[in-house]
């Protein structure tokens, strides 16, 4: 929580450039994935499930606020963020178990 206006508005500030670079970059993304595929299926598929996510946030938000109280921004952010740490780095630890091993 930010104690003072200047540490507020500064967290405001990197908020919103972090959204203001992901809406600049995200139809780049998407045109990479679309190559060799109808561009407006993979548009209205991210579409969807851009709006699905929006939707199903505000309902998680709602209802953390509910049960959680004021906190609730907090314990929500920081569950999101270890959880998609998780998922980025799953991908590692999987190849890394099952690298076959040489004999000698």
């Amino acid at each position: 929580m930010a104690g003072t206006i200047e540490a507020f508005a500064g967290a405001r500030l990197l908020l919103g450039a972090g959204l203001t670079l992901g809406l600049v970059f995200l139809p780049l993304l998407a045109v990479g994935c679309a190559e060799g595929r109808a561009p407006g299926g993979m548009f209205g598929s991210l579409e969807l499930f851009s709006k699905a996510g929006a939707v199903a946030a505000g309902l998680a938000a709602a209802a953390d606020n509910e049960w959680f109280g004021p906190g609730a921004p907090v314990l929500t952010g920081t569950a999101a963020a270890v959880a998609a740490a998780f998922l980025v780095a799953l991908p590692a630890m999987i190849r890394r178990s099952f690298r076959p091993r040489r004999s000698r």
